[in-house]
């Protein structure tokens, strides 16, 4: 009975480590595309800007 709650617990706490990681790659996969958009509009200012 102990080792099924402990079993269920370990399932979980894998699940939340699951979901955070997949969470931490969308922010990076955000913080990239982010990035890539303000490049792209520095060098729109830029070219503007001449």
């Amino acid at each position: 009975m102990l080792v099924d709650t402990l079993a269920m617990l370990v399932d979980t706490l894998a699940m939340l480590v699951d979901t955070l990681a997949m969470s931490g790659d969308t922010l990076a996969m955000l913080g990239d595309t982010l990035a890539i958009v303000i490049d792209i509009l520095q060098s729109w200012v830029n070219w503007f800007a001449l």
